[in-house]
């Protein structure tokens, strides 16, 4: 549950770590060096779904997400509070 704007690190299968700022209000912002993308998350049966128009392509990524060892995995992906 997201209560206020939260930065967590992602690292992604192709090996890039992003940052992303998450809101309460479903907004995200997903940062690497020299790039920015502004883009939406929500959660659809259970699953996070996260669209980024450049980092995703567009297409609304979702997977369950489970919490271990400080991370939260999904399919793809791994993030944590910082």
């Amino acid at each position: 549950r997201v209560t206020s704007q939260r930065k967590s690190r992602v690292n992604s299968q192709c090996k890039s770590t992003v940052t992303v700022t998450v809101a309460r209000d479903g907004a995200i912002v997903g940062q690497i060096p020299g790039l920015e993308d502004h883009g939406r998350w929500t959660v659809k049966d259970g699953e996070l779904c996260i669209v980024l128009p450049n980092f995703t392509r567009g297409k609304v990524e979702c997977s369950a997400v489970v919490s271990a060892s400080g991370w939260y995995r999904g399919r793809n992906v791994a993030f944590r509070r910082l």
